[in-house]
This record gives structure tokens, C-alpha cells and sequence, in this order.
């Protein structure tokens, strides 16, 4: 085995190893909260020692910052590629939606990590931190705000301030992140379908059927 070729596998089980910390620390923010979890928890969650945790992350803040950074780089990444899937305003806002709703289910999602750790954001991040989260955020609500006006301008949508349109829009999918969105034994599959036709039928002048 060459050099090189030992130095990617050790960074690839440096990263598997890193990503089943960050899923097991997730798990014991949802059922302990941040505030109850502490490292131990984890190593123990992982049946690792205490000590090894420390060569990945120096501290539980380290483990939500990477865990914030993982999911907003994934969500700019997802919302490329579905816009990329097609160049139609309603095609492009249906699976936005979609997505947006999908996400409730993925624990690895920003509004889930946020869910958990929200309230301690401001002690975890540093003043730098926080601003460079402000300026992703602030790059994916402009591709939205663009899908939006572009749809407005090719008379796809109902004329509207674009602005205002895409802060309603991103106010109404912000609400369906909450935990208790969808009530238990509810079929979300369904439920996504009608939060869709009902969002699709107030934004566009195309009824969804």
C-alpha cells in the first residue's frame, strides 16, 4: 500500500467514524436534549471510549457546528440540483416544497438541528461563526427569492412583490418543520401531497389536479 493510498483510507474512517458521532450525538439531542448530553453520553451511545471521541471533536459545541455546516452545505447543494432538474418556475416550486417537507423527516436536517439546539446557537458559535451561517442562509433565500421573481416575471405566479411572495412562502414551509406537524399514524405521503397542491394553487395561476 502506497503513501497516498493509506493517507484516503484513513481520512475516509476518519470520516465514517466522524459521521456516526454526529448521528449518535443527534439521537441524544432529540431524547436528552443538548443541554443533557454530554460526551460521556455519546462514547457510551458509540461503545467507544471517552478519550477516542476527543481525536474527532474537542467538545459537544465542535460536533453542533459540524452538524450546522453539514446540513446547510446540503440543503444549497439539494436546492442546485432540483433546480437544475428542470427550468419550469412550477415544476421547480413543486419540488421545493417537496423538499422542504422531506426534510421534517431527516434528522441530519438544519430545522431538526436547529429544533435541538436553537436556543444555545448563540453560546455555541463564535460572532464569526454566526455570520458565516447568516451569509449561507442568505445564499440559499436568494436562489429562492430568484425562483420566485422569475416565476412573477414569466407570469407563472400571481404578480405579487417578489420579496413578499418568498418571505410568505419561506414563513409557511419554516412552519411545517415543527415536530408536531404531522400527527402520529398520519400518511405523510399524502399530507405532502396536499401541502403541495394547496401551496402549488395560492402561488401559481396553474391549478394542480
Amino acid at each position: 500500500m502506497t503513501a497516498k493510498s493509506r493517507t484516503t483510507r484513513q481520512l475516509g474512517e476518519r470520516g465514517r467514524k466522524s459521521a456516526k458521532i454526529k448521528d449518535a450525538a443527534l439521537r441524544l439531542f432529540a431524547t436528552k436534549g443538548y443541554e443533557g448530553t454530554t460526551i460521556e453520553d455519546i462514547a457510551v451511545e458509540l461503545g467507544y471510549a471517552k478519550a477516542s471521541l476527543y481525536y474527532y471533536f474537542p467538545g459537544k459545541e465542535a460536533i453542533v457546528k459540524s452538524l450546522i455546516g453539514d446540513s446547510m452545505d446540503e440543503a444549497s447543494a439539494r436546492m442546485d440540483r432540483l433546480f437544475e432538474r428542470s427550468s419550469h418556475p412550477v415544476d421547480n416550486l413543486r419540488d421545493l416544497i417537496g423538499n422542504y417537507i422531506d426534510d421534517a423527516d431527516s434528522q441530519r436536517s438544519f430545522f431538526q438541528i436547529h429544533h435541538h439546539v436553537g436556543h444555545f446557537m448563540d453560546s455555541i458559535l463564535s460572532p464569526e461563526e454566526r455570520v458565516e451561517m447568516g451569509l449561507k442562509m442568505r445564499d440559499m433565500n436568494e436562489k429562492i427569492l430568484g425562483l420566485i421573481g422569475r416565476g412573477v416575471d414569466e407570469g407563472f405566479y400571481w404578480k405579487m412583490e417578489p420579496q413578499v411572495l418568498a418571505e410568505m412562502l419561506l414563513g409557511m414551509l419554516g412552519g411545517l418543520m415543527a415536530p408536531a406537524t404531522f400527527g402520529k399514524g398520519w400518511d405523510r405521503q399524502a399530507m405532502k401531497q396536499q401541502i403541495i397542491k394547496i401551496l402549488i394553487n395560492g402561488i401559481t395561476k396553474r391549478e394542480e389536479t
